[in-house]
């Protein structure tokens, strides 16, 4: 726990032209697979948010695409020794950073060709995370009101 509380700080502070910030991308994505904290989904956020220059380079890393739509994509059974509420928050970090990465123009042609990824957008925009992170989908009855489609949530 504490290696992934490391390098999600790390990713806070190493930047484009530093020599280490390849090696921190695939400390990154080989990291990605200890799910019991949201560090690992933190530390992609925290590169895309630094500036535009990380988010060319992150997409273009070797199997960065994949793990994040893997984390995107994280199912609450697969996992018994984690909460549902930190895969929760993986999965919404996750797809915040997709997002991040996808308003980059230069990466858009890259990430839409990656089936993961829209795989895991599709997902989230349907409303197919059954955890909350998903949007309800809705449709309105003949007298107007509002009926959610999603069994968690209330009709209006």
């Amino acid at each position: 726990m504490y290696c992934a509380a490391s390098l999600r700080r790390m990713a806070e502070v190493v930047q484009t032209p530093m020599l280490c910030h390849g090696a921190l991308l695939s400390a990154i994505v080989r990291g990605a697979v200890f799910t019991k904290t949201d560090c690992m989904a933190q530390a992609f956020l925290a590169q895309a948010t630094i500036n535009h220059g990380h988010r060319r380079i992150m997409v273009e890393h070797h199997g960065l695409l994949k793990v994040l739509s893997n984390l995107a994509s994280l199912d609450e059974n697969t996992n018994n020794e984690v909460d549902e509420k930190c895969i929760s928050d993986i999965k919404s970090v996750a797809i915040t950073t997709i997002a991040k990465l996808s308003t980059e123009e230069s990466t858009r042609h890259l990430m839409s060709r990656d089936e993961g990824i829209m795989l895991a957008l599709t997902r989230f925009s349907y409303g197919d995370y059954h955890d909350g992170i998903g949007p309800a989908t809705s449709s309105h009855g003949q007298d107007g009101a509002e009926y959610y489609e999603d069994e968690n949530a209330r009709s209006v």
